[in-house]
């Protein structure tokens, strides 16, 4: 048989001073009138049975985090032209429980998850369409806070190479005059002159 819990002998302290618990059932609680600050805390309790033998929690750390990390900064640059499998990094920053990983998005759909702690990983261009593409980007933190978009990154996706036909002089001509050279490309609006 038990002896039950005693509860007259209960003590919590958080952060190294004793705070007034409340009994509910063989459990004892406390909760602040006040948000707790960011930031590491620390708890311990005690508590004896009607037999007089005590129990403890050891000291147990926790840490509260309601900031969101910095708004992440893509390694892609405006303007790049992109082909094949790259290499995509973030850099994000979040001092106290840290960053979990950045989510990036391709024309507002999420595209990769790049998780902690390289926030780093590949894409395979391929999977796209040629054209113009617009990547943002968001960091979520370990305590689940999340960063605002980051701004609008604008790149090139062109996994095509380039054609070009010969089209003057034709194949074997000869002369002894100048000749003006002329060519076409295989993308739309593209000349090249010779």
């Amino acid at each position: 048989a038990t002896s039950g819990v005693n509860m007259a002998t209960r003590n919590m302290v958080l952060d190294g001073a004793p705070v007034a618990s409340t009994v509910s059932g063989n459990e004892f609680r406390f909760t602040p009138s006040s948000d707790l600050a960011e930031g590491q805390h620390t708890v311990t309790a005690t508590a004896a049975d009607l037999a007089g033998n005590t129990g403890a929690l050891g000291a147990t750390s926790f840490g509260l985090d309601a900031t969101a990390p910095s708004v992440p900064v893509l390694s892609i640059t405006e303007g790049q032209t992109l082909a094949g499998t790259v290499a995509i990094w973030a850099t994000s920053t979040d001092p106290l429980s840290g960053v979990s990983y950045v989510d990036v998005y391709r024309n507002g759909s999420f595209l990769t998850r790049l998780n902690a702690p390289s926030l780093a990983g590949t894409w395979n261009t391929a999977t796209l369409a040629d054209g113009p593409w617009t990547h943002t980007a968001r960091a979520t933190d370990v305590a689940g806070n999340t960063s605002a978009f980051s701004a609008p990154v604008n790149v090139v996706i062109d996994n095509h190479p380039l054609t070009v036909t010969i089209t003057s002089p034709v194949t074997n001509f000869r002369t002894r005059f100048p000749v003006a050279g002329g060519a076409t490309v295989g993308e739309p609006g593209a000349g090249v002159g010779l």
